[in-house]
């Protein structure tokens, strides 16, 4: 479940789940379907009964009646302004105008709209950088009159005095409390009450990790690098290097490579405003695939690992893409694309020539971690088709017959660099199946279970004899609520 949120009467809790709004009747437990969704990115609950909500990625603002029903698109993207998203909406007292976050290339920031209109109006100019993306919500102070409370730079949490009735901001900012967290599409984590109380949270610190060697039994072997708040890895195609993602105290994730002989690291990217992610080798170790946030949703970036080339821009979309895997020859990347009306979908982008964009696999289910075979012939992937995420195996580059690999639940494939087997894991469990790969029919064994990892991230050596592993050394404590009661006499000062 995702981005909760209150009916007006304190009776329901709202939230996004199984690609469905849903609601939650906190006195009978009982859980009904308001309407399709995404993933969603956020929503709000007037007193009129209306909801209104961000399906997720690419998506504008649509809203639905809280008793069920279809739901009705209320904003409209604007993409020669580089619109990329309308999220994170919160009603003002009257249940028709409202407070929402705009992602957009030139016109990023707060804006307040009407459920009876088109218009909107600019109230919080924002940079156009994911750093700067933030919620707003609305506290009252009496008779119109109150507080528009948002998150600036991932960290500070400010209030403005704000007109309701007018529409109009007063004065200037107020600090609140600092090092609030805020999630890389502007999801702070903060509300507030009617009557006066903010709850906040704070940045925590990060779970420490170690890279773990470990063999076919899960038997630890050696540790690989110094232990460090990594999020995520992948292992060069020769062995010899990693490319990590670092979680930085400012939330905006770094790239590092490690090099495994020295026990080195080098960091990839110094861009330090940008939050990077999913990095994926090029298949000669020469480049490194990833996404990154700049100035619009998270994008394909291509940099290579040696000299002082800055990165290349692959792809610009107002949906979010990341890499997933590159075609032997190193002439295609395999990305995934969020998509509010067919979820997430596996798209392949050729680097020479026009560079055209192709989907792979676009239905109405959630597709995702595809990786190609090391012979060019197969690709791997994640489907959520039966209602369960499982792995499958369809021809590449044309998919076509596809044939299911897991049973009960599946996530991350990948292949031996021969090709004769097929790695996944089964929720903690990491499963292997052997690969037939001659002829047009796929073959592979029944799975079998190796060992349990700690995490869902793991790579696998060359020969498949060896696994690298995240091992959390020092865990990081869950940070408390804070909590700030009349904080508004405060402002009002």
């Amino acid at each position: 479940a995702d981005s909760p949120f209150w009916s007006p009467d304190g009776r329901y809790i709202a939230f996004f789940a199984d690609n469905k709004l849903k609601k939650i009747d906190t006195q009978s437990n009982v859980i009904e379907i308001i309407c399709p969704a995404g993933s969603g990115r956020g929503g709000d609950w007037s007193r009129n009964g209306v909801i209104l909500f961000c399906a997720g990625d690419g998506a504008a603002l649509s809203r639905v009646n809280a008793a069920g029903g279809k739901s009705e698109i209320v904003t409209e993207l604007d993409a020669a302004l580089g619109e990329t998203n309308h999220d994170y909406p919160s009603f003002l007292p009257d249940g028709e105008h409202y407070l929402f976050h705009l992602f957009g290339k030139d016109n990023h920031g707060i804006y307040v709209g009407s459920l009876n209109s088109k218009e909107r109006k600019l109230l919080i100019a924002l940079s156009a950088d994911a750093a700067n993306s933030t919620r707003a919500v609305w506290s009252a102070s009496g008779s119109g009159a109150g507080f528009l409370v948002y998150a600036l730079n991932r960290t500070t949490l400010l209030a403005r005095a704000f007109d309701a009735d007018r529409l109009e901001l007063k004065g200037e900012p107020f600090r609140i409390a600092e090092n609030v967290i805020v999630s890389l599409t502007g999801n702070a984590r903060f509300t507030t009450a009617a009557n006066g109380t903010l709850a906040y949270l704070q940045n925590r610190e990060m779970d420490v990790a170690q890279l773990t060697w470990c063999d076919r039994s899960g038997k630890r072997l050696a540790g690989a690098g110094t232990a460090e708040p990594w999020t995520s890895f992948a292992l060069s195609p020769d062995d010899a290097a990693v490319a990590l993602i670092r979680n930085e105290p400012s939330r905006l994730n770094s790239l590092w490579q490690l090099n495994l002989a020295q026990g080195t690291t080098t960091r990839v990217v110094t861009d330090t405003d940008s939050a990077n992610f999913f990095p994926v080798w090029s298949p000669d170790g020469e480049q490194l695939a990833f996404a990154s946030a700049r100035n619009s949703a998270l994008n394909l970036y291509l940099k290579r690992t040696t000299g002082t080339a800055p990165e290349e821009r692959l792809l610009e979309t107002r949906f979010q893409t990341y890499p997933l895997s590159w075609s032997p020859d190193g002439k295609v990347l395999i990305y995934a694309m969020g998509d509010p009306q067919t979820r997430t979908d596996i798209w392949a982008l050729p680097l020479t020539g026009e560079r055209k964009p192709q989907p792979l696999l676009q239905t109405k289910a959630d597709e995702r971690a595809a990786k190609v075979s090391p012979d060019g012939n197969w690709l791997a992937y994640v489907s959520d088709e039966t209602g369960v995420a499982e792995v499958y195996v369809t021809t590449f580059p044309q998919p076509g017959r596809a044939w299911r690999i897991s049973k009960s639940g599946a996530n991350n494939p990948a292949w031996r660099a021969d090709g004769k087997e097929l790695f996944y894991l089964s929720g903690k469990q990491l499963m292997a199946a052997s690969v037939n790969n001659g002829g047009t029919e796929f073959q592979a064994s029944a799975p079998r279970p190796l060992f349990e990892i700690e995490g869902a991230n793991y790579a696998v050596s060359r020969d498949g004899q060896r696994f690298l592993t995240s091992v959390v050394t020092e865990r990081a404590p869950t940070p408390p609520i804070n909590v700030a009661l009349n904080w508004t006499a405060e402002v009002k000062k």
